[in-house]
């Protein structure tokens, strides 16, 4: 009864009022959390700024808000709340003033790109190209971009397009004068060493590592040749220049070649180690999931069981989940469901784990990673026994009944295998 009370009071304010209410709240809240910074009472005090913004006369005090409300974005982005994230940060702009580019280059360019990114988390991807058309409009300098190169690289990965992903890195790096190797580059025996290398400082290298972190899986994907040369190149500008986080990726991808192309397993093995090693290293969280997915998936196995690996790939989701890195932690995802299919798990413990994961991969709208598990997970289904999609009655029989036809309620390939030829073609 108290709240209806409170409604209908409320209710009977006028709406310019209110806002001065919400706003005296805000404001009053703000002083006293200033120094708190509890969570709760934070985001309730932005809260309460943002119903009464409209009635904030200078630039000093929108400007303020603005930032607290990029700030609110980034908390909600670190607990997940991407959709909460979005909408911070979508009143951080609209507080700007028409010429903030020019006037407040840096703290427009940080709002713009947290939105950019808060949008790509949101698998908002219709809004990502216009979003970072209008950023890369206004910025001053290549290293300004990268960020928003990087936002693009991922949200085309999201949609299953590997080709416009590696396409949009490749031609960052050109921009960035980064010349791609041909050939291995030349590393020292003693390769655990190599953790204890000095920390790269260039930026411009650094920001190449990125681009190159961002595009190098899609290159395994779609193009064999682009991969290995990124790999060589990663693990080149590593041993000139120093390591940094992204170079425990590029370590993993050049222990991959070395397993799975060269057959020189040792040293395959040992770089895996060394890029397990170098991202606890550093620390680095947000390149947790695609280390160990590597690790797991294209390393361990050849020196120790399968089942060794399923571990990594758990850790890796987990990882993936909680730093947005959609597109590894749905490869983890996958391949874990995938490896217990390998080692010889229960079909009924497959198929509960595929199901699981295709769930959480559709849940992050990663379409090409679904295409990457759910035949597994029909597969499995017709070794289970489960009869074929009904549609299929009028078909002959014998076929529509084969296990080895992936022809279902998860997947059905005579649809699917045209369409994946038509994007990749």
């Amino acid at each position: 009864m108290h709240d209806r009370v409170q409604q209908a009071a409320y209710s009977l304010i006028p709406e310019r009022d209110k806002q001065a209410i919400h706003l005296k709240i805000g404001q009053r809240l703000l002083q006293e959390t200033a120094s708190r910074e509890q969570s709760q009472a934070f985001f309730a005090m932005v809260g309460q700024l943002n119903k009464g913004r409209n009635l904030l006369q200078t630039s000093q005090e929108r400007n303020h808000l603005a930032q607290l409300n990029l700030k609110a974005g980034r908390k909600a982005k670190a607990a997940t709340a991407y959709s909460t994230a979005v909408d911070y940060c979508n009143v951080s702009r609209q507080l700007l003033s028409e010429n903030s580019w020019l006037s407040n280059y840096a703290t427009t360019l940080e709002i713009f790109v947290e939105s950019l990114e808060s949008e790509y988390l949101s698998t908002n991807f219709d809004v990502i190209e216009p979003l970072a058309a209008t950023i890369l409009e206004q910025t001053q300098d290549i290293l300004d971009n990268i960020k928003v190169h990087e936002v693009r690289i991922r949200a085309w990965i999201g949609q299953g397009d590997q080709h416009k992903a590696l396409e949009i890195g490749l031609k960052v790096l050109s921009m960035l004068e980064i010349t791609l190797l041909e050939e291995p580059p030349q590393v020292a025996s003693d390769i655990s060493a190599l953790i204890d290398a000095p920390t790269m400082s260039d930026l411009h290298k650094l920001a190449a590592m990125d681009i190159m972190t961002g595009i190098i899986t899609s290159a395994w994907a779609v193009s064999p040749i682009d991969f290995r040369r990124l790999a060589f190149t990663m693990v080149s500008l590593s041993l000139h220049y120093g390591n940094c986080p992204a170079s425990s990726f590029g370590y993993a991808w050049y222990g991959t070649i070395l397993c799975e192309v060269f057959g020189e397993i040792d040293t395959g093995y040992a770089f895996g180690q060394l890029a397990v090693a170098l991202v606890n290293h550093f620390d680095e969280r947000t390149l947790r999931a695609k280390v160990l997915n590597i690790y797991a998936t294209c390393i361990g196995p050849w020196k120790s069981h399968a089942k060794h690996c399923l571990d990594f790939h758990l850790d890796g989701l987990q990882a993936g989940l909680e730093t947005g890195d959609l597109e590894f932690a749905s490869y983890d995802a996958a391949e874990h469901a995938q490896y217990l299919f390998l080692i010889g798990k229960p079909l009924t413990q497959v198929k509960e784990d595929c199901q699981q994961k295709l769930s959480i991969i559709k849940y992050l709208e990663q379409g090409f990673h679904i295409d990457y598990l759910a035949p597994w997970f029909q597969a499995t289904l017709n070794l289970l026994g489960h009869k074929q999609d009904a549609r299929k009655e009028s078909r002959d029989k014998k076929t529509s009944e084969s296990p080895t036809l992936l022809d279902g309620e998860i997947y059905r390939e005579q649809d699917r295998l045209p369409a994946l030829v038509n994007k990749n073609s």
